[in-house]
C-alpha cells in the first residue's frame, strides 16, 4: 500500500493510503523493537527479516518525503544493536528461535545503519563497501547533502565493543564471549520465551557453545530451512535443545526469572530458572571462567526423573567413563555426578547422522564441567563438606550450597587471589549494572580477579 500510494500519488485515495500504510508501519515497529534492540518474535532470523523490511520503509520514506516520527527512527536504530549485541568475530548465526544454518548477519546490517546514522559502533563490524555503493547510498540515506554525509562517514572512526559479553533482558538472550579474538569460545543460551509467539522455541536455558568457527554443543538446527532439523522438525520439540528434561513429563515454553547476571572480562555468571518442565522448576547457573572453563549446574524442583542431554550434530562424541569427548578433540566435557551415554539419530532423507548426549545424575542435581581442549592434567573432583559441596579443578574451587540447604550460594577461589561469589534471588537485571556503575561492588555479587 506504501508504494503504491508513494509512487503513484495521482491515485484517488492515495493520500490516505500513503496515511494509514505509515502508521501502520510505526506502529509495527513500536510493538515489536523492545528498548534494549530485542525483537518481539524471539527469532534471530526474523529479527533480520523485519530489520530489512524497516530498512525500506526508512528508505521510502526519504526517497518520498514521507514525515516520520523519532521514535520510528529510534526503533530502527534500535533493533539493528540486537546485531551488535549477537555479534561474534566468527559471525555465527545464533539458534534463537527459528533460525536456518548460516553466517551470521551482522557485517551487512551493521553497513546499512553505520552508513544511515553514521554511528562508529556499527562502522566496527560493516562489511566492505565500495566507493560507487557508498556514493549510491549517501544519496539515498542523506538526500539533503550526500556529499558532506559521505566525508562524515569516511572520518567517523569505528568504536570496538565497550563490553565483551552481553545479555538483553527484554527477551532474555545472553551471549558469554571469552574475548573478541577469532578463535573465542561463546556460550550462548536464551532464559525466556513465550508460548504466544510463533517462532519462539523450546530452548529455554539450551546452552550452545562455540570455539571460534566450530560448533562444541549446539543446538540442532535446520540443514535446509529451519523447518529441516531432527527430530520432529526444527523448533517443534525440546529434543534438539541442550537442557534438562524430565522423563514422562510434558514441556512448555513458559518463563521462569532471571536471578543473577554478571560480567567482566575475567568471567561471566548467570543464574536463571524456568517452568517448562511440566510441574517442575528447573534451575540452571552456569559460572564462564573465561576463557576455557565453563560450569553448568542444574538443579530440578518438583516430581520428576530428570535427563540432562547436548547435542554435538554430526561429529559422535567420545565417552571414556565420565567424560565426553567434543568436536574430535576440541573440547571435553566431565560429568562429575552423572554417567553419559550417546544416542545416535538418522537423519531422514539423508545419509548424515547426529548425536546426542544423555546423562542420569541418579538425583535431581547435575554437576557438569565443559573444558575448552582436551582432557590435560588432574581430573575435576567433585566434593562434599558439611552444608555445601563443590568441585576442584585446574582454575581453582567452585562451592555451592548442599541439595538439603534452604540458601543458594556460589563460590570460585582461584589459584591465587581471584575470588567470585554469588547469593541467589536477583531477579532484577538492571541492578548490578546500576550498582556496578556506581563504582560500588555489586549487589549480591563479587569478584575479585
Amino acid at each position: 500500500m506504501l508504494a503504491i500510494a508513494a509512487t503513484f500519488p495521482e491515485l484517488a485515495g492515495a493520500p490516505e493510503w500513503r496515511e494509514h500504510a505509515w502508521k501502520g508501519i510505526e506502529t509495527h515497529a513500536a510493538w515489536t523493537v523492545f528498548p534494549d534492540g530485542g525483537f518481539a518474535e524471539d527469532s534471530y532470523a526474523y529479527a533480520a527479516q523485519v530489520a530489512g523490511q524497516l530498512q525500506w520503509c526508512y528508505q521510502m520514506a526519504l526517497r518520498y518525503q514521507i514525515p516520520f516520527s523519532a521514535a520510528f527512527v529510534q526503533d530502527v536504530r534500535r533493533l539493528h544493536t540486537l546485531f551488535l549485541k549477537t555479534a561474534t568475530t566468527a559471525n555465527l548465526r545464533l539458534p534463537f528461535g527459528d533460525t536456518a544454518r548460516g553466517d551470521g548477519v551482522t557485517p551487512q546490517f551493521a553497513r546499512w545503519a553505520a552508513l544511515a546514522f553514521l554511528d562508529g559502533r556499527f562502522k566496527y563490524w560493516a562489511a566492505p563497501c565500495r566507493e560507487d555503493e557508498l556514493r549510491e547510498a549517501m544519496t539515498l540515506l542523506h538526500p539533503g547533502n550526500p556529499v558532506q554525509a559521505l566525508e562524515q562517514y569516511h572520518q567517523l572512526a569505528p568504536v570496538p565493543p565497550d563490553t565483551v559479553s552481553d545479555l538483553l533482558p527484554e527477551r532474555g538472550w545472553v551471549v558469554m564471549r571469552s574475548g573478541w579474538e577469532p578463535d573465542a569460545t561463546v556460550v550462548a543460551l536464551t532464559y525466556r520465551t513465550s508460548e504466544r509467539v510463533y517462532h519462539s522455541g523450546y530452548e529455554t536455558l539450551g546452552i550452545n557453545v562455540w570455539k571460534g568457527k566450530t560448533p562444541l554443543i549446539t543446538r540442532l538446527q535446520g540443514r535446509s530451512g529451519y523447518e529441516g532439523g531432527y527430530p520432529g522438525g526444527f523448533r517443534r520439540t525440546p529434543a534438539t535443545a541442550n537442557l534438562v528434561l524430565a522423563e514422562n513429563a510434558g514441556f512448555t515454553r513458559e518463563s521462569g526469572s532471571l536471578r543473577n547476571w554478571y560480567t567482566s572480562a575475567a568471567l561471566d555468571y548467570l543464574d536463571a530458572d524456568h517452568l517448562g518442565v511440566e510441574r517442575c522448576r528447573v534451575k540452571r547457573r552456569i559460572l564462564f571462567l573465561k576463557p576455557s572453563w565453563v560450569l553448568i549446574l542444574d538443579d530440578v524442583e518438583g516430581n520428576a526423573s530428570p535427563v540432562w542431554q547436548a547435542n554435538t550434530d554430526t561429529v559422535r562424541p567420545v565417552v571414556e567413563g565420565n567424560t565426553a569427548i567434543l568436536a574430535n578433540g576440541k573440547a571435553t566435557l566431565h560429568f562429575l555426578n552423572a554417567q553419559p551415554d550417546v544416542e545416535a539419530y538418522p537423519l531422514p532423507g539423508s545419509t548424515q547422522t547426529v548425536y546426542q548426549l544423555k546423562a542420569r545424575s541418579g538425583s535431581s542435581r547435575f554437576v557438569t564441567l565443559l573444558q575448552i581442549g582436551p582432557p590435560s592434567g588432574q581430573p575435576p573432583r567433585l566434593f562434599h563438606e558439611p552444608g555445601m559441596e563443590g568441585v576442584e579443578f585446574a582454575m581453582g574451587r567452585v562451592v555451592w550450597e548442599s541439595q538439603e540447604s534452604k540458601a543458594r550460594f556460589l563460590q570460585w577461589r582461584g589459584n591465587g587471589d581471584d575470588w567470585f561469589a554469588a547469593s541467589d534471588g536477583n531477579p532484577n537485571p538492571v541492578t548490578p549494572w546500576r550498582v556496578a556503575g556506581s563504582g560500588i561492588p555489586p549487589f549480591r555479587i563479587q569478584e575479585n580477579a
